[in-house]
């Protein structure tokens, strides 16, 4: 008889745990999520399969499900208590799916926007500024 396999999930999360975002937003500091949930990736996998192309077709109910999902309902909350403007709450959202996504490909929105012809001092005030602001 052969035996089982067995896949210790826990540990391997363990090892490659993150520690979570810390940002500064108007003098107060927020805690985000570590890594971007499963179910923000789902769902927006499943809108753009249905068809959703734009801000504008995105229901106020989605896009605050969204927001909650990816940044957990306390900081989206007190972020609102903050009176920030459209304009700052979507910078705070795509600053921390940027590193989100830095996470998962490796590459940091600096990066995906260098020109190729760039020398080794850019690429070094890139990584500067990537540890600066994680």
């Amino acid at each position: 008889m052969s035996q089982r396999k067995f896949i210790d999930f826990d540990a391997m999360f363990k090892e490659k745990e993150r520690e979570p975002i810390l940002a500064k937003i108007k003098g107060k500091e927020f805690l985000f999520p570590a890594q971007m949930p499963a179910k923000v990736m789902l769902k927006i996998q499943r809108m753009e399969e249905s068809g959703v192309k734009a801000d504008s077709e995105v229901s106020y109910e989605q896009t605050v499900t969204l927001y909650t999902d990816l940044i957990g309902a306390d900081n989206f909350q007190r972020l609102l208590d903050l009176n920030v403007s459209v304009n700052e709450l979507n910078a705070v959202l795509e600053g921390v799916m940027a590193a989100y996504m830095e996470d998962i490909t490796g590459v940091t929105q600096q990066e995906s926007k260098k020109p190729e012809a760039a020398d080794e001092t850019t690429t070094t005030q890139t990584a500067t500024v990537t540890e600066l602001r994680l």
